[in-house]
């Protein structure tokens, strides 16, 4: 396991990914992000024989986060690689939302998380970086689950949506968000392994924490928050 960090304006989140997940942040370290990333996979091989490929896949890496960058999101965590060899994918971007001035002030975070589930719907959850509120959007498959392109074979889209909210310590009613998408073919025998990504990215989210210059900072207990070793 890998220990990772999003940094914004003095607040500091952690999460500990499997094998293989990275985490891009979006903005002016970007394309630095993937360079680095890109040269650690090929590190020790040469680049006579590997050059083009890195360049592709760097390539590919890039794109795929930039569709974010306009989304005012602060990274990517994406696996680079392919579970089970199957064509199902899953990318979630984090980020930042400011308080609602609607909110009345006095509220505890826990009371805030409630509202926000009145309005959006789903539960409150326990996880190492304190009560989240999970919600859970499955889309409409279209009635015919044909390829666009009038091809054989099952058409492909958003399979599930998971979104978490957490309060930020000390953030005075500022909410970070975890929102996964996993996509694939409209198969039916790929439901068992929608269900075992969104367990795995329930696994990442709940083992979320916050640093501890974070909880020191915002005079939140630190045992509140107990750093996570590893997701077993």
């Amino acid at each position: 396991m890998s220990e990772k960090n999003s940094i914004k304006d003095g607040f500091v989140s952690q999460f500990i990914l499997p094998p293989l997940w990275q985490v891009i942040p979006l903005g002016e370290g970007t394309e630095a992000a993937v360079d680095a990333l890109i040269t650690e996979q090929y590190r020790g091989l040469p680049r006579d024989k590997y050059g083009r490929e890195m360049r592709r896949l760097r390539q590919v890496v890039l794109d795929a986060v930039l569709e974010f960058a306009d989304s005012g999101a602060l990274e990517v965590i994406f696996p680079l690689g392919n579970y089970w060899g199957e064509p199902l994918s899953i990318a979630a971007v984090t980020a930042i939302g400011e308080p609602d001035e609607k909110v009345p002030p006095g509220l505890s975070d826990e009371d805030i998380l409630k509202g926000l589930g009145v309005e959006l719907g789903g539960e409150l959850v326990d996880t190492d970086a304190g009560r989240a509120l999970r919600q859970v959007e499955v889309p409409d498959r279209p009635e015919a689950a044909a390829s666009p392109d009038g091809e054989d074979g099952p058409g492909v889209g958003p399979l599930r949506t998971i979104s978490y909210y957490w309060q930020i310590p000390g953030g005075h009613g500022a909410t970070f968000t975890m929102t996964s998408t996993i996509s694939g073919p409209y198969d039916p025998e790929l439901d068992p392994l929608v269900d075992a990504f969104a367990a795995l990215n329930d696994a990442m989210a709940q083992a979320m924490t916050w640093r501890p210059e974070l909880l020191v900072e915002s005079e939140v207990r630190p045992e509140a928050s107990t750093p996570v070793e590893s997701l077993s």
